[in-house]
């Protein structure tokens, strides 16, 4: 097994675990109230440290060092009938000649509004520049690539329109857009994918309900359409826990071939608080989609789980895990999949200052090529404010 390790502090990991001030508690007419600041800044300094792998072994030779400064700058508009939240990080990594320098960075927003007592609109956007194996969308998808200098640009929006037809039922609307492309990687291919979905909702009891829906998915290349008929049922846990369990069919085309296959569509999940202290969310799919950077269709089995927990008002860690296994319908007994744990923790020393850790493991495994294992451990220094 080939094992490479990477020590880079990204963003998501270095300023995402330190308050930004976005909210203060303030005094207002002798009450207690909740005051949101707008503004919110966080910046942050770190080295980091790759070896093994692709790298030469043994001597002064031996792996690479670089530096950086991360930065990150929200905003926030509180509406009378909904709000509006933009942020934006970057990141400049450093090698000192070793291999390129890197800017990583991203830009995020979404808003909600209400345009009557029963009609909501929701949107969100955002467009991330990373390593490959960093990407939300290929991890979630059990594509995990280990190559040292692909870059992805990833691109995500959606919109959609709910109305509550009655008190217990609610019909819904949307149209979301992915695209992925790469650099560095010539073996790798751009894609892209529109999904339009339309929901029926219906309250069943006080702690159930029952949802059904129907989409389509307009994929660019060789990879087909895809569409879902799916029915999904929820019951509330416990004092803060969903359970879902979903079913139905997922007819697919391939490239070259007629007609339509038929695929069975799975999903459960559980999520939620276990405690005023830790959340909860493990989910399941069995989905079909496209296979980002491989230009084709692939049917997946997808896990994702994640754990949080606050320990007082000073210390809080994070888990997450992302496994995949896909399967290719015009490549015969071939797989493709991996999965991905990460773990990151902050402790406040100051009200603005914290310290921040964490550990990535990734694994990709693939038929007829040995397995690929890798591994990331960050320290760092974050200080964030907010202002009105």
């Amino acid at each position: 097994m080939k094992v490479q390790t990477r020590l880079v502090a990204l963003v998501p990991l270095l300023l995402c675990a330190v308050p930004h001030s976005s909210r203060a508690q303030t005094q207002e007419g002798g009450g207690g109230g909740t005051q949101v600041r707008p503004w919110s800044v966080a910046i942050g300094g770190h080295q980091s440290y790759e070896g093994g792998g692709q790298f030469p072994t043994g001597g002064d030779s031996s792996g690479q060092t670089s530096r950086g400064l991360t930065a990150r700058l929200g905003r926030t508009w509180m509406l009378h009938r909904g709000s509006l939240d933009v942020n934006g990080d970057a990141t400049q990594l450093l090698y000192g000649g070793a291999q390129p320098d890197h800017v990583m960075y991203g830009v995020n927003g979404s808003g909600s509004y209400s345009l009557t007592r029963r009609f909501t609109w929701r949107a969100s956007g955002s467009m991330n520049n990373s390593y490959a194996r960093d990407s939300s969308v290929l991890q979630e998808s059990g594509i995990i690539l280990q190559s040292k200098t692909a870059m992805t640009k990833t691109y995500n929006s959606s919109t959609e329109m709910a109305y509550e037809v009655s008190r217990r039922s609610t019909i819904s609307a949307s149209v979301s857009h992915t695209q992925v492309s790469f650099d560095g990687a010539d073996d790798l291919s751009n894609g892209s994918s529109v999904m339009i979905r339309a929901a029926y909702t219906r309250q069943l009891t006080l702690t159930q309900d029952l949802s059904v829906s129907f989409g389509n998915t307009f994929s660019s290349g060789l990879t087909g359409d895809i569409q879902g008929l799916l029915a999904t049922w929820h019951k509330k846990v416990g004092r803060g826990l969903t359970l879902s369990l979903g079913g139905g069919v997922r007819p697919y085309t391939l490239y070259g071939e007629p007609g339509r296959k038929i695929a069975p569509g799975l999903s459960m999940g559980l999520t939620g608080r276990l405690s005023d202290m830790q959340t909860l969310s493990v989910t399941y799919e069995r989905a079909v989609e496209q296979a980002y950077g491989f230009n084709r269709t692939h049917l997946a089995h997808r896990i994702n789980a994640n754990y949080e927990l606050a320990v007082g008002t000073r210390f809080q860690v994070s888990n997450t895990l992302n496994y995949g296994l896909n399967t290719y319908p015009q490549i015969a007994n071939y797989t493709l999949g991996g999965w991905t744990y990460s773990v990151s923790s902050r402790y406040l020393l100051l009200s603005n200052l914290a310290v921040t850790g964490s550990y990535g493991f990734w694994l990709t495994q693939e038929t007829g090529v040995p397995s690929i294992s890798t591994f990331r451990t960050v320290a760092g220094l974050a200080y964030g404010f907010g202002w009105r």
